[in-house]
């Protein structure tokens, strides 16, 4: 147990080197910093104050650290990220309420940006274990009350399924007429078969120049009757297979991957990405004594491999070392190159999330018997190496 307050103490310790003028970071995407001139255009082209919903998204999660992963956690966390903002689509009206899991089908696009070969072919691969567990037809066409009936808690969700009655699509518009093309665990195989395929890679291969080529190609998530499900049993297995990780690198593997798949489960509208990428990625790093991950882009956590992730994610801690360490320059853009109105703005939005993790310091200390460890943080942040990485992720990704 004490190990795990000094852990805890130490994420915080990295968070408060995290120079408070640069927080915007970990919420506006690296590969918009210098496009958008830092957070403020970003915050008008997404939603009227986005960086501060976020921000207090973020309160959230750095609050109360000594507790786990839970589903009322991960909704307090989209309350707080999509409070007072608005998801609009002309002729379309959803049940977007914060905190809420979403009441209907989902979807996002997959591009070259968020997408790689090895993120489809383990995409791909699920469907075998599915099938081995069995699956119903209910959780791919739900009633449209959306309430899966007679389903056993063994048919609803395998541990670890997050993919579980989801599928990936295209659609066409000929004459005027939608024409959808899907591929999911119930006709996969007679998919491969019908174009010759023998493997999951020449299927992912297939799918992937589909995309190269400007296709319309959508992921849509399980439907809404099976969320709960698979929310709770993902923070279940995520709260059990960290406090049982032996290194740094397996406790990462362990992360970005379940945030994956809490990703995949997409149970929300929209802000799923702020929601388990910015917010719980970066509570589960404090908790475990890593710095928070500033990311070129979080969208990996889409369809990109899990060794993938697993590199994507120790970059986006490096980054944040750089930042510590002050370098002022990130992803080619400066603090500095923000007007000083604006500076002054984001200091003042920044007020309730400093004294948030101020706090949460002084509680973690109490814990510690009224002693901080003897560490010292102003040398450079160590980091675990890239050595056996693929390894170790490959082993926990067939578990």
């Amino acid at each position: 147990m004490h190990l795990k307050y000094q852990n805890i103490f130490k994420g915080i310790q990295y968070l408060k080197l995290y120079p408070r003028e640069e927080l915007w970071r970990l919420i506006v995407d690296g590969r918009l910093h210098k496009i958008e001139n830092g957070w403020k255009k970003y915050d008008q082209r997404e939603y009227a104050s986005d960086v501060q919903s976020t921000l207090n998204g973020l309160e959230i999660a750095f609050t109360d650290l000594d507790k786990d992963i839970t589903p009322a956690l991960i909704l307090s966390l989209h309350k707080a990220c999509k409070t007072n903002l608005q998801f609009n689509i002309p002729g379309l009206i959803l049940n977007d309420e914060p905190g809420v899991f979403r009441d209907g089908t989902g979807s996002f696009g997959l591009t070259e940006e968020n997408t790689t070969v090895e993120g489809l072919e383990e995409y791909f691969d699920s469907f075998t274990l599915e099938k081995e567990y069995g699956f119903d037809e209910k959780i791919y066409s739900p009633p449209i009350n959306n309430e899966c009936h007679n389903l056993s808690p063994e048919k609803q969700f395998q541990r670890n399924m997050a993919w579980r009655g989801s599928s990936i699509g295209t659609t066409s518009i000929i004459e005027g007429v939608n024409y959808q093309t899907a591929v999911n665990a119930m006709n996969v195989e007679e998919y491969k078969k019908e174009r010759g395929f023998t493997t999951t890679h020449e299927l992912a291969l297939y799918w992937y120049k589909k995309i190269q080529q400007g296709e319309r190609i959508t992921y849509q998530p399980p439907a809404p009757c099976i969320i709960g499900i698979q929310i709770e049993a993902l923070s279940t297995s995520y709260n059990e297979k960290i406090a049982s990780a032996s290194c740094d690198n397996e406790k990462l593997a362990i992360m970005a991957w379940h945030t994956k798949q809490f990703n995949f489960v997409h149970p929300f509208w929209d802000a799923n990405i702020r929601t388990f990428v910015i917010c719980l990625l970066n509570r589960m790093l404090v908790q475990q004594g890593f710095p928070v991950a500033t990311y070129y882009s979080p969208h990996v956590f889409d369809f990109f491999g899990a060794d993938q992730l697993s590199s994507k994610l120790m970059e986006a801690l490096k980054v944040t070392q750089s930042i510590i360490d002050g370098q002022k320059e990130i992803f080619g853009f400066k603090n500095s190159d923000i007007e000083i109105s604006q500076r002054h703005k984001f200091h003042d939005i920044t007020e309730n999330i400093t004294s948030a993790i101020a706090n949460e310091r002084s509680r973690i200390i109490q814990h510690l018997d009224n002693s901080q460890p003897s560490l010292n943080y102003s040398k450079p942040l160590l980091l675990p190496s890239e050595e056996n990485q693929s390894t170790i992720v490959a082993n926990f990704s067939n578990h």
